[in-house]
C-alpha cells in the first residue's frame, strides 16, 4: 500500500470515532450535562498531525531510495572500471609475453594461461570486495532508516500527547488509543521498520 493512501484511511481508522462521539454529545446536550471536551478543530488538528507524520515518512523513503541508487551506481561503475582495467592488463601482459617468447609455442601458451588465471583471480578478489562494501553500505543505510522512522514515531506520539492534554485527555479514549497506536505502527512498518509484535508507541504515549 502506498504511504500516501493512509491519509485517506485515517478517517475510517481513527477520526470517525472522534467525530461520532462529538456528534452524540451535541445531539444529547439536553439530556446530558457533560461536554465532549474537544471540538471539530481538535479533530482536524489530529488529522493534520497524522498527515505530517505520513509526509515525513514518505520523505525518508525518498532519501533512502536515492541513497541506494547512489550505492548501486557506484558499485556498477567500480565493477565496470575493474573489468576494463583487468582486460587491458591481460592484453598488455599477453602482448609483452608474446613479444618476449620466441623459443616455443608451448611456452607461449603456458604464459598466456598464467596471465589469464592471474587476471581472473584479481577480478574475483575485486568482486568480493565490492560485494562486501555494498552489503555493508546497505546494512548501514537500513539501520539509519529505522532510526529515522522511530524518531518520527516518537514525534507524532508527543504531538498527540500534547493535543490530548489540551483537550483534558478526552479526545483519545480507549477506543481511539488502540486505533491510533495500530495505525501509527502499521504506517511505520510500511515505511521500512521491521515487523514486530511489540507496541512501538507505548514508551512515549500517555494515552
Amino acid at each position: 500500500m502506498n504511504l500516501e493512501d493512509y491519509k485517506d484511511e485515517k478517517d475510517e481508522k481513527v477520526l470517525n470515532s472522534m467525530e461520532d462521539y462529538l456528534e452524540y454529545v451535541e445531539d444529547n446536550q439536553d439530556i446530558n450535562s457533560f461536554c465532549a471536551g474537544y471540538s471539530d478543530s481538535n479533530i482536524k488538528e489530529c488529522g493534520d498531525i497524522l498527515d505530517n507524520y505520513i509526509d515525513n515518512l514518505i520523505e525518508i523513503g525518498t532519501k533512502t531510495t536515492n541513497t541506494n541508487t547512489d550505492i548501486n551506481t557506484t558499485t556498477i561503475t567500480i565493477t565496470n572500471t575493474n573489468n576494463k582495467n583487468n582486460k587491458n592488463n591481460t592484453n598488455n601482459n599477453i602482448n609483452n609475453t608474446n613479444d618476449n617468447i620466441s623459443t616455443s609455442i608451448n611456452t607461449n601458451i603456458n604464459a598466456n594461461d598464467n596471465v589469464s588465471d592471474s587476471a581472473n583471480d584479481n577480478n574475483d578478489n575485486d568482486v568480493n570486495i565490492i560485494n562486501n562494501n555494498y552489503n555493508n553500505n546497505c546494512n548501514k543505510n537500513n539501520n539509519e532508516t529505522e532510526d529515522l522512522i522511530l524518531e518520527q514515531v516518537e514525534e507524532v506520539i508527543i504531538k498527540l500527547n500534547e493535543l490530548n492534554e489540551k483537550c483534558n485527555f478526552t479526545i483519545i479514549e480507549n477506543e481511539q488509543s488502540e486505533c491510533l497506536s495500530d495505525f501509527i505502527q502499521k504506517i511505520a512498518i510500511e515505511a521500512g521498520l521491521p515487523e514486530t509484535d511489540e507496541d512501538i508507541t507505548e514508551k512515549w504515549r500517555n494515552w
